[in-house]
């Protein structure tokens, strides 16, 4: 299952990104052929399963030789096709040189990691009990992102350490607590209570007077010890370890967001791991951006009039700091946790919904739909209502997009139906300069943080990939693969609701809609180019963007939805 999972998502990515292939034909068999330039020969691979906007689902694997005198196609196991994609692609972008065959290695090596996480993630979540809640919906994405290489890769942990904090391991731990002076703690809030002050009532420590408490994640914490700066902290008594504090936190999806039940907020750290594409780190610029948005919407009310719509706010930070450095890796961050007693219940991240399920079971999202009333296709109706419609008509209103991909977004179910959504993460804000001026009435400090405002035609490329394709188009996908709708009417259902919205709005989510339905290309990200080069998920290298544009499959789909969307489209 894991070696099957493996191939899947690699050849998903290269078919994206590197080369279509072309379609055979032969038997009772039909699938993707590509071409191996490099060692001179041909892979063809089975399509079971063909889907228009999200994976396909593959069946036998076939090699050839080009060399005359070895012209059958022979069966060839997953972990061989991966090989002979993977050293195709760094013959096409690579150019042989020895940098990119030591950079083939190394990522044949995350392939491999990825494969060995995704097959003990399958052996442990063999048998545990099926739960609908926030914190075990978080810890089930057994296979992770299916248009990544290395979905599950994981470098800077042991074996025994992802057992612990990894989210699919289900394991609970106390954090590591930091009294540091006053005077060397920095931490802004959108609130009344200071960073510091929220985490002491979390862990209630044994402070000093004018010291102030720092929560830390156990793998950060081992980091940060061996620092000699923060040893030389320690010696002068400017900071003092606490160990092991508080109540027991669970690993989130991300893994360096944890959650308490009994806990107002949940905590995100830096983590010293390279999870999928980049070492974790919070950068202070996002630090500044989180509290400022957090201030916008306290101050305007405007997610007041988005009664199906939340956003879990990261609300103040605190952190150590060191001469010199825009960041000491004590960074600490509150996020809203409003997912505590009862109403974990039914918070489910759209990741889960989405994922591949184990073997012999349903996916989640079938098991939802069968819940709920009426099919998929009303299901998914009111997926849009909840999960889509309010962030365009958030855009338009504020200027403001939200990075609103399977992970960072959430959905509320009641009897199986979509019924509210939310969105977490201040790593993905983006603010259009067209609506700059506004935005600084509000929120003043916004106009120094980096990496805030962008050019409205960026943002609709951005939120084109995180919104629709990573997002939206998977969850289609998800249906469509397993049998509870047709995907083509789901995508006419889709381009139908974009339809009103660009009526309904007025500016930038206007533009961006005409964006969705009037260009025969939309935008994707390059996951594969990311690890092909070793670049961080928020840049590009070597010549190579990390996002690129594809077919756009609402450019060429008919008009559909419910008759009351056709109505609505003639007012």
């Amino acid at each position: 299952m894991a070696v099957r999972a493996t191939f899947e998502t690699f050849a998903n990515c290269y078919l994206r990104e590197i080369d279509r292939g072309r379609d055979f034909s032969q038997a009772d068999k039909n699938g993707i052929e590509w071409q191996l330039t490099g060692e001179g020969g041909a892979l063809r691979a089975e399509i079971e399963v063909r889907s228009r906007c999200g994976p396909h689902r593959f069946g036998m694997l076939w090699h050839r030789w080009a060399d005359a005198t070895r012209p059958r196609w022979t069966a060839t196991e997953p972990l061989d096709a991966v090989a002979r994609l993977l050293r195709e692609a760094y013959c096409r972008v690579g150019n042989g040189s020895p940098a990119a065959r030591a950079r083939e290695v190394e990522l044949y090596l995350r392939v491999l990691l990825s494969c060995q996480a995704i097959a003990a993630n399958v052996a442990g979540s063999a048998g545990r009990p099926a739960r609908m809640d926030f914190i075990a919906a978080e810890q089930s994405i057994v296979f992770g992102h299916s248009f990544h290489p290395t979905p599950k890769s994981m470098q800077g942990v042991t074996e025994w350490q992802r057992g612990v904090y990894g989210p699919e391991s289900g394991g609970a731990f106390q954090l590591v607590g930091f009294a540091a002076r006053a005077e060397i703690v920095e931490e802004r809030t959108a609130g009344r209570c200071p960073a510091t002050r929220c985490m002491e009532r979390i862990a209630r420590p044994d402070l000093a007077p004018g010291e102030r408490l720092i929560l830390m994640h156990p793998l950060q914490a081992q980091a940060l010890m061996l620092d000699g700066e923060v040893e030389a902290l320690m010696t002068d008594g400017a900071l003092r370890p606490l160990g092991a504090i508080g109540p027991e936190f669970k690993a989130t999806s991300s893994m360096r967001t944890v959650y308490c039940e009994d806990a107002p907020f949940m905590l995100k750290f830096s983590l010293p791991v390279r999870i999928t594409n980049s070492i974790r780190r919070s950068r202070r610029n996002e630090l500044y951006a989180g509290v400022a948005i957090a201030r916008y919407f306290r101050r305007t009310r405007v997610l007041d009039g988005f009664p199906a719509f939340s956003i879990l706010l990261d609300t103040a930070f605190a952190t150590v700091t060191l001469p010199g450095r825009a960041e000491s890796g004590f960074e600490t961050i509150l996020r809203q946790n409003p997912f505590r007693g009862p109403r974990a219940a039914g918070a489910i991240t759209v990741a889960a919904l989405t994922g591949e399920p184990l073997p012999g079971e349903a996916s989640l999202l079938a098991r939802l739909v069968a819940l709920s009333p009426g099919d998929a296709r009303a299901w998914f109706a009111a997926y849009l209502d909840v999960a889509f419609v309010p962030l365009v008509l958030l855009y338009d209103a504020t200027g403001i997009a939200l990075e609103a991909h399977q992970q960072n977004a959430l959905v509320k179910l009641e009897g199986g139906r979509p019924t509210a959504s939310f969105y977490r993460d201040n790593q993905g804000y983006y603010l259009a300069d067209t609506y700059r001026h506004r935005l600084l009435e509000v929120i003043p400090e916004a106009d120094e943080i980096d990496d805030l405002f962008f050019d409205e035609a960026e943002i609709n490329d951005r939120f084109a990939y995180y919104l629709v394709v990573n997002h939206i188009f998977a969850v289609i996908a998800r249906l469509g693969r397993d049998g509870l709708a047709d995907e083509g009417a789901l995508i006419a259902l889709l381009r139908a609701r974009i339809e009103r919205l660009a009526i309904e709005t007025e500016a930038a989510g206007r533009r961006f809609c005409r964006r969705l339905l009037d260009e025969p290309t939309i935008t994707m990200k390059g996951n594969l180019a990311a690890r092909l080069f070793d670049i961080d998920e928020l840049g590009g290298g070597d010549g190579w963007p990390l996002y690129a544009r594809g077919p756009n499959v609402l450019f060429d789909a008919p008009l559909g939805g419910t008759q009351a969307d056709r109505h609505a489209l003639t007012l």
